[in-house]
């Protein structure tokens, strides 16, 4: 059994759905609608406010491109037993602030009524100096953060220290290390951001690189490094007073 219907959300837009009936449930899907209000505005009616909190910082204004939305509901309590939303976002997004942004960027979360959960899962990419890159950012669950992650095994050559300004908030990389480190060409071989659970805005990177060198020293003009792999971790990159790179 399947019948189409307008559900209005919370005053913001109304949708155009298709419910279909299935052996113990019913599904609502949205057909397809424009004019959508902000990611925020949207995840706040459907589900609520304490869901729509739980997005990671910078995401809740974000106007949306194209989306689709699933309700299922049953007999039993709760009637309503999960929401799966997927949508395409128009805006980029600020992941830190004034420095990094992710583009592209589509997004599929699911609320888990009958478990009280909520999980996500967003893919896109950043931009390191002229080096476009896939990334992921998953909630797996549960009470774990927001994480991000390199979205490939690909190890991109980035032009050099300077690339990597935006995942430490602007700040200076070679002022953090020995002079001459990583001069020229670097091999990015891993990226990784978390969310800090309360605020849900970054709290740390992980950045490793690798550099072919030579690294010369300056007091020993006879002796050189090769093969040098910088680890690098960031706390706090968008918060100038509170940021420390080691």
């Amino acid at each position: 059994v399947s019948a189409g219907a307008i559900v209005t959300l919370g005053g913001l837009v109304d949708l155009p759905v298709r419910i279909t009936r299935q052996p113990d449930q019913w599904r609502v899907g949205i057909l397809g609608a424009h004019g959508f209000p902000s990611l925020g505005e949207l995840v706040a009616a459907v589900a609520d406010p304490d869901t729509a909190a739980l997005l990671p910082a910078g995401l809740h204004e974000l106007k949306m491109s194209s989306a689709t939305l699933e309700l299922t509901l049953g007999s039993g309590d709760p009637t309503l037993r999960s929401i799966f939303f997927s949508t395409q976002l128009s805006d980029h997004w600020p992941i830190v602030e004034g420095y990094l942004e992710l583009e592209h960027v589509a997004l599929q979360l699911f609320v888990d009524r009958a478990g009280d959960d909520t999980s996500g899962f967003f893919a896109g990419a950043i931009r390191l100096g002229d080096v476009e890159l896939p990334v992921v950012v998953e909630k797996p669950g549960g009470s774990a953060p927001w994480k991000l992650a390199l979205g490939s095994d690909a190890t991109p050559t980035l032009s050099g220290l300077s690339a990597l300004s935006g995942v430490v908030g602007g700040g200076d990389v070679a002022g953090h290390l020995p002079a001459g480190f990583g001069d020229g060409a670097l091999t990015l071989r891993d990226l990784s951001m978390e969310f800090d659970p309360k605020t849900h805005s970054v709290s740390s990177v992980a950045v490793d690189v690798h550099s072919a060198g030579p690294w010369r020293l300056p007091e020993l003009t006879n002796f050189d490094v090769r093969d040098l792999t910088l680890k690098l971790r960031v706390t706090a990159p968008g918060d100038s007073a509170k940021r420390e790179v080691t």
